[in-house]
């Protein structure tokens, strides 16, 4: 047998008829019975329901006094009822895909078996695959399995197995989903597109504990590359791991999309110090969107946007957006200037809802918003999540320059700045400004610091303006507004 390399666990969830077993293999039934979940509570990942529909099964069973049997149950049926004597009984089953005869998903069981009761037993199904094995949705929409090493010779160029399934997504644009359950590395940065005029979608996952796809130390460059039509989603337990003396953002976003779900990682990716670059972790631009569900970005380093550098070109028509849910960004720093956590210039937008951004630094003090830099044109707007821990020269939370903040939750808290009154939590310069509608004081700004020592220091506002509406939380003062304040 093949070298398992991708796999997947999934939950066989077909409505279908209950089968019901009393004799097999010459076996004549016993005094109770097992009803086998052949779906279990497996996680049903990167498989469609036509496939599902589509595996067989074989029922292996061993019991009491060395009695064994087995059973065939045909593609389509979820729940199989067999009758069994009492005793413990040792159950494995193997699915089949179509008439191959290599097992593409296996799942174990032990049960005790008494008499008078209907035990039911949940089969978690975990898919197993061989080298180079991977699920792929093109153009008849029918997901089934590609063989990198036997199949499709003439798209799959490249050295190791992830490069071959990259190669091959880009020569076959579709739905794919890629499972690895060993790490990369790679001196091969890798674009997704709509080379051919089609959608292409990415969907990675690790199997069994945390797999890295990490750049070869002599690699300059981004790992991923996503363009015009394109989709990329890092699943759970996918590290991308960068190099020191790089000079791009790990992932680029260019009009296509980006989102990280739980358990995924970006991290250790720093620039060259002679032509430091912007975006350590992500760097995203003009029509292209990140969305961050899940995971850490973390231990990057830039120019400006340490974390994630968000960026409209001028004249595009095509905002630039990052949108935060949840996840974490911390331990990030930009090397000469600002935004340690995340930047955002030309007209880009940032909305955040959930999620934290932490202990990010702006070029150890020389640099601002140590949380977030929002520069001109740009236009935050916080629901919820929390800022906090982050440190800067000015705006250790976030600063503002002839930007936008609008919050109407989440909390900005124990950020520092290390200028006396220069806005430990919100830092507003050129006209920029701060709306905070806060219903039932859902937001909070507190316990933020500037300068040495203790000095307590909300938001900084030379001579512009801050509107309040409903109730907000200052450092633990309630300001109750129905209308609006302003300074």
């Amino acid at each position: 047998m093949k070298t398992a390399k991708f796999a997947v666990l999934i939950l066989i969830g077909a409505v279908v008829a209950l089968t019901f077993i009393t004799c097999f293999d010459g076996y004549r039934g016993g005094d109770t019975t097992l009803t086998l979940n052949l779906g279990g509570q497996s996680q049903r990942s990167g498989i469609n329901t036509e496939t599902l529909e589509r595996l067989a099964y074989s029922i292996l069973l061993s019991g009491p006094e060395g009695v064994s049997t087995a059973v065939h149950v045909e593609p389509g049926q979820e729940y199989v009822q067999i009758e069994v004597f009492e005793g413990l009984w040792d159950i494995a089953v193997y699915a089949y895909l179509d008439d191959d005869p290599n097992p593409f998903g296996q799942g174990f069981a032990s049960v005790n078996a008494i008499v008078g009761q209907n035990t039911n037993v949940g089969i978690q199904m975990e898919m197993i695959s061989y080298k180079g094995l991977f699920t792929g949705t093109w153009p008849n929409h029918d997901r089934t399995p590609i063989d990198l090493e036997n199949g499709a010779p003439s798209f799959t160029a490249g050295g190791n197995l992830l490069e071959k399934a990259m190669s091959y997504i880009r020569g076959v644009p579709g739905v794919y989903t890629l499972l690895i359950d060993e790490d990369f590395t790679t001196a091969v940065g890798f674009r997704l597109d709509d080379e051919v005029g089609r959608e292409n979608e990415l969907i990675i996952m690790g199997i069994g504990s945390e797999r890295k796809i990490q750049l070869a130390q002599e690699r300059m460059g981004h790992l991923f590359h996503i363009c015009i039509n394109a989709h990329l989603t890092l699943g759970n337990n996918v590290t991308l791991v960068g190099v020191t003396d790089n000079n791009y953002a790990l992932v680029s976003v260019d009009a296509g999309s980006f989102t990280m779900l739980d358990g995924s990682k970006i991290t250790g990716n720093a620039p060259s110090a002679y032509t430091p670059s912007n975006g350590g972790g992500v760097y995203v631009i003009s029509g292209g969107t990140f969305t961050m569900k899940g995971g850490i970005i973390s231990d990057n380093k830039a120019a400006e946007g340490g974390g994630v550098y968000v960026f409209t070109s001028s004249g595009s028509d095509l905002p630039a957006t990052f949108i935060m849910e949840g996840g974490t960004i911390t331990n990030n720093t930009t090397t000469s200037t600002d935004g340690g956590g995340v930047y955002l210039g030309g007209d880009a937008t940032f909305i955040m809802s959930g999620g934290t951004i932490t202990d990010n630094e702006a070029a150890d003090g020389v640099g601002d918003g140590g949380g977030v830099y929002l520069d001109v044109g740009t236009k935050f707007t916080m629901t919820g999540g929390i800022i906090s821990n982050n440190s800067a020269r000015q705006g250790g939370g976030a600063y503002l320059d002839s930007a936008e903040l609008i919050m109407s939750g989440g909390e900005i808290h124990t950020n520092h700045a290390i200028t006396q009154g220069s806005g430990g939590g919100v830092a507003l310069h050129n006209n920029s400004f701060l709306r905070i509608n806060s219903p039932a004081g859902k937001t909070s700004i507190h316990s933020n610091t500037s300068g040495i020592g203790v000095s307590l220091d909300q938001v900084a506002i030379p001579s512009e303006s801050v509107s309040i509406h409903g109730t907000v939380f200052l450092d633990g003062v309630e300001i109750i507004d129905v209308s609006e304040k302003r300074w």
